[in-house]
């Protein structure tokens, strides 16, 4: 038996390094954060005493049909479809981007990882890219047929680190084939339906 224990890019909170990798320490301000490392480190030592065989996925964030429909993306779609153009237009301004990934391709990495019969610690599973949040309006922009007054971006700096997924791909096989905009065109799909 394997267990794999879902860690969070927000064990990391604070680090604005380019690239995140599974060499950095751990450093957190915020209650999640430090639960999901408090969490990894107890597995630690579960495996140390008892010699469990476990591995920490380390998540960045991830989009699909079943993500709550109170996270970003699934709210700026649910914006879009009532037409609360001012609302957009706040989110478009805080300029917000960070590693963005589609969950098929997550909950791929989760199942390579739990077969994997090498010993794995923990492991980032990210898309390693900047992902404009930006870029989700402009094709929201174009599905809606409504466009958006901008103003010039003011805040360069609303950004999240990225992960490097390098030690996924070499030791996993690890792929990222879908982007955050197929999460966001199945979103559409399902929440316009409604």
């Amino acid at each position: 038996i394997k267990l794999v224990f879902a860690g969070s890019s927000l064990m990391f909170k604070g680090n604005m390094k380019k690239k995140i990798t599974e060499k950095d320490k751990f450093t957190s301000s915020e209650y999640y954060g430090k639960y999901k490392i408090d969490s990894y480190k107890l597995i630690r030592k579960f495996k140390d005493l008892d010699k469990i065989n476990a591995s920490t996925a380390i998540l960045f964030n991830h989009d699909s049909t079943f993500r709550n429909k109170k996270f970003l993306i699934p709210r700026l779609i649910k914006l879009f479809k009532e037409k609360k153009l001012n609302s957009i237009k706040q989110i478009y301004n805080l300029n917000i981007s960070g590693d963005f990934s589609h969950a098929d391709d997550i909950c791929y990495g989760i199942f390579k990882l739990s077969i994997s019969k090498k010993k794995i610690d923990k492991i980032i599973l990210s898309s390693g890219k900047r992902f404009y949040i930006n870029d989700i309006i402009y094709h929201l922009e174009k599905k809606f047929n409504l466009q958006i007054k901008k103003d010039k971006i003011k805040n360069n700096s609303n950004f999240q680190p990225l992960g490097s997924n390098l030690v996924a791909r070499k030791l996993l096989n690890y792929k990222v084939k879908k982007t955050p905009i197929d999460a966001c065109n199945e979103l559409i799909n399902i929440i316009c339906k409604v």
